[in-house]
């Protein structure tokens, strides 16, 4: 493909970014493609969920006329313009019953995303002391009410996982939420106007752009994604349901699955 005719969405954590426990960072050899990518005069942005206290400072030698596409479709920014483009906040009554499940159930916690910060609340009564890897401040269930709150985030015991997505389907307001997986701990809601697909959508109507869409990611929520991508990837750690949608599978994220993809492409 000549990167001219095309444009790359890549999620972070467990695709173009590498495990904590190595960073997380971008390897030299995806620094590289992607570069090699834009001299040529192709486009490349993200869709994650990460916000921007988590995002643009991986950036910063590059410069990205698309927007970002944040948390997992519900803010767009403009990195060369530092600017917010537009976002979605979670319905009021979404985060009352969430707030109120949380008050009443001791087996998880709860993180909540706005702009720029990731907030975690743990029950006072459990003894569950969920691993939250990325930076985060700790609040109380008095303080959400200060919150613009883009992204709720359920940290769930996995023994209890079935039990949790049986009861949610009960919340009165489950149509105002897309439902996204991100991990097997973590069930993430988003407004029903966001997922990554539709931030896609959204930063391309920005940009006034037509060009072939390409995107990789490696989990459940990505799985948007593959409907409005003309190509799909998915890194070798992926999620085996990422795997079956996939038109090509790359090298891990450790090992550097944008630059196999951008080899591929560019082949």
């Amino acid at each position: 493909m000549n990167p001219k005719d095309g444009i790359i969405f890549a999620d972070m954590d467990g695709t173009l970014l590498t495990n904590w426990d190595l960073g997380p960072v971008i390897v030299e050899n995806n620094l590289l493609a992607i570069s090699k990518w834009l001299a040529a005069g192709g486009y490349f942005s993200v869709a994650t969920g990460r916000n921007l206290k988590n995002v643009p400072h991986f950036f910063t030698d590059f410069k990205l006329d698309i927007p970002f596409v944040l948390v997992n479709g519900a803010l767009l920014y403009l990195p060369a313009e530092e600017r917010i483009i537009s976002q979605e906040l979670i319905s009021k009554d979404f985060l009352k019953e969430a707030i109120d499940y949380f008050n009443n159930h001791h087996y998880l916690s709860l993180v909540l995303s706005d702009q720029y910060e990731v907030y975690s609340i743990v029950h006072p009564k459990s003894l569950f002391k969920p691993i939250i890897d990325f930076p985060n401040k700790s609040i109380t269930v008095e303080e959400i009410a200060d919150i613009e709150v883009l992204k709720v985030s359920f940290v769930i015991m996995e023994n209890y996982a079935k039990k949790f997505n049986l009861e949610l389907q009960e919340f009165k307001s489950i149509k105002d939420v897309n439902i996204l997986p991100s991990s097997s701990r973590f069930i993430e809601f988003v407004s029903n106007k966001a997922n990554k697909a539709k931030g896609i959508k959204k930063a391309l109507n920005y940009a006034r752009l037509e060009r072939k869409i390409i995107c990789i990611g490696d989990y459940l929520n990505d799985l948007e994604m593959a409907e409005v991508a003309d190509y799909f990837a998915a890194p070798e750690n992926a999620h085996p349901e990422l795997k079956k949608r996939a038109n090509f599978i790359t090298l891990s994220n450790n090992d550097g699955a944008i630059a196999s993809l951008i080899n591929k492409l560019m082949d």
